[in-house]
């Protein structure tokens, strides 16, 4: 029993965490709490009995957590507050998966690959303000394979971080541990903008050993891939290629061109030797079927200088916000529109379209958010859903992706939460908002899905990249395009003007969308005229269906025959429709005549026990 036991907070979200906490409580220590975000650490944690918070600064708030000795920071990428660091009454350290304070920030396996390194490491060391600078406690240097991947690397990373920590635990409890300071005439570091060239794209002009290192360097196996896939460009579409090996050799035929073709792998030639490559995939993770569709003699399209420069300035800009997307995909929840056949067979998309002109408005600003707020409202009401999600896009997004079409995603989910009892004027607001941050945060490679096993599963049922329902704003209604797998998308005209509204016709039937279409104008008109009614308050209905629903339809007034008794009715029912149901309860339906039968075999029966006019009979 540890005479003098710590408390212990960890943060992070693998298994090396589990791991860490495991020796801590071999040595008589106590974890107090685990910050996570990552089920399989939050249902760890549960089991023992050990408080989960779900973010970092909600340990300012637990008071009755303090005071705590230490604060471990384990394959934790998110940047620690001062005052959070500052918690522990003996110290924050956090593990490193690099050498320090040559390979300092984020992902540093892969830039050691990638650099040609032969040598990596892994470091525990002091938190400060300053990220991965603090005092070293403890460090472990190997040596780097032939043959290493992100994943063998990786692998590596945990061997070492776990003896590094049991020497570090050691070290503390005796005291006998120095902090030793960082050099700074080494430091390099690598931050959430920092991905390879291009986006990851093979430039088949380069040096056949460099591309085979990049395959590599971004092979994480089955687990996640936070930095980005291998791609290539045929035949109009983008793919992962998972394995690369150098042949002897030179190349004769131009870079790019497919010299062999063998079962799942493809010869292609580079800018020094030939290159076969394997384990292809689609940019939804789905490996290629055998044999490939490729021939000897295609040719992969080439990444010039120009393209590289946009791909390396798109996906800086937007590798940022992969952490929101792909939270946003994974929990995205679609819209069913209530008009299409889903126990219908599969068939071939049929891509139809219906123009609508727009009601005209005083000129108070953007258009899009009212339009698109009128949309989400028109589809809670008809699926009687609050929340979910529609795909979105309009010209800011397009104008960011145009010089690199393929690579980023086209439309990105739309949240939305609609209150009922709450007027259209919040709805408003509230999809301007959503707006705002969705121009904000752009669009996300394409291939996050492939390298996130989460989205992997989930599309083995379903795109995660496209929903059902689209919105989207264009410069021209012809610029309007439904990706496939939509349902229904409706594009808006950026001046308000007009829409189109493009659906599968094979399962969404023009008039159904012709019905859409007069209860979204019906819905925007009235809460263009009074932004205040609530959202459940708006008609969907014009006046003449409204009257047709609700009065014409209705109208079941007939004269009422004063001298015939119920049962005598019943009985001429009978005799006019037979056949058609009469009464149903519970799953069970009787025709007129089967009533009829029924009643007169219980009339026998009443009268057979001497029961007639005027007697009461118990039911």
């Amino acid at each position: 029993m540890n005479s003098n036991p710590w408390r212990c907070v960890l943060i992070g979200g693998e298994s090396l965490l589990i791991q860490c906490a495991q020796i801590l409580e071999q040595r008589g220590h106590h974890v107090v709490a685990v910050v996570t975000t990552r089920a399989s650490v939050r249902k760890w944690a549960a089991e023992r009995g050990i408080r989960v918070l779900s973010e970092a600064r909600l340990l300012l708030q637990a008071e009755d957590l303090r005071p705590f000795d230490y604060l471990f920071s384990v394959t934790n990428l998110s940047v620690l507050a001062d005052e959070v660091i500052a918690l522990p009454t003996r110290g924050a350290i956090n593990f490193h998966d690099g050498p320090l304070p040559e390979y300092a920030g984020l992902n540093t396996p892969v830039w050691a690959l990638l650099n040609g390194e032969q040598q990596h490491g892994i470091t525990w060391h002091l938190m400060s303000a300053q990220v991965d600078r603090g005092d070293v406690l403890a460090q472990r240097r190997f040596d780097i394979a032939d043959n290493e991947t992100a994943l063998t690397l990786n692998t590596k990373c945990f061997e070492a971080g776990i003896e590094g920590f049991e020497e570090l635990v050691s070290g503390l409890g005796t005291g006998e541990l120095k902090p030793q300071p960082q050099a700074t005439n080494l430091l390099k570091y690598f931050g959430r903008k920092d991905r390879p060239e291009a986006a990851c794209a093979v430039r088949w002009d380069r040096d056949a050993h460099h591309i085979a290192t990049l395959v590599r360097a971004l092979d994480f196996g089955g687990y996640a891939n936070p930095v980005g896939a291998p791609k290539a460009h045929l035949g109009g579409a983008l793919w992962i290629v998972k394995r690369a090996e150098v042949l002897e050799a030179d190349s004769v035929a131009p870079p790019g061109a497919i010299v062999d073709v063998d079962g799942a792998g493809v010869t292609v030639a580079t800018g020094t030797k030939d290159l076969r490559l394997s384990g292809w995939e689609t940019l939804d993770g789905r490996l290629l079927e055998e044999p490939l569709a490729w021939r000897k003699g295609d040719r992969f399209d080439m990444v010039g200088e120009a393209a590289a420069q946009a791909l390396s300035k798109t996906n800086a800009a937007l590798c940022v916000h992969e952490g929101f997307w792909r939270r946003r995909l994974e929990t995205q929840v679609a819209i069913e529109l209530p008009y299409v056949d889903r126990s219908a067979p599969p068939t071939a998309p049929s891509v139809a379209h219906a123009d609508l002109a727009l009601p005209a408005v005083p000129s108070s600003g953007e258009r899009a958010p009212a339009l698109i707020a009128a949309l989400v409202g028109l589809l809670a009401r008809l699926g009687d859903k609050e929340n979910f999600d529609i795909g979105f896009a309009d010209p800011e997004l397009r104008s960011n992706l145009v010089a690199v079409p393929g690579w980023f995603a086209p439309q990105v989910p739309l949240r939305s939460t609609v209150d009922f009892s709450l007027p259209f004027e919040a709805l408003r607001s509230a999809v301007a908002a959503e707006l705002a941050e969705l121009r904000r945060r752009g669009s996300y490679a394409t291939d996050l899905v492939a390298r996130t096993p989460e989205l992997r599963a989930m599309a083995a049922r379903r795109a995660p990249g496209v929903l059902p329902v689209a919105a989207l704003v264009v410069a021209r209604l012809d610029d309007a395009v439904a990706l496939p797998g939509n349902e229904l998308t409706v594009a808006f005209a950026a001046d308000g003007s007009s829409s189109r509204w493009l659906f599968d016709a094979a399962r969404l039937p023009a008039h159904a969308v012709a019905a859409m279409q007069d209860q979204f104008l019906q819905f925007l008109t009235a809460a263009d005229a009074n932004a205040r009614t609530p959202v459940g308050e708006l008609p969907l209905l014009n006046p003449a269906l409204r009257e047709q629903v609700l009065q014409t339809w209705n109208a079941t007034a007939a004269p009422l025959r004063a001298e015939a008794c119920v049962h005598r009715l019943i009985e001429e029912q009978a005799t006019r429709t037979p056949d058609r149901p009469a009464v149903t309860c519970e799953g069970r339906t009787l025709t007129y005549a089967q009533l009829d039968q029924r009643a007169n075999q219980l009339a026998r029966r009443l009268a057979s026990l001497g029961v007639g006019p005027d007697v009461m009979v118990g039911l």
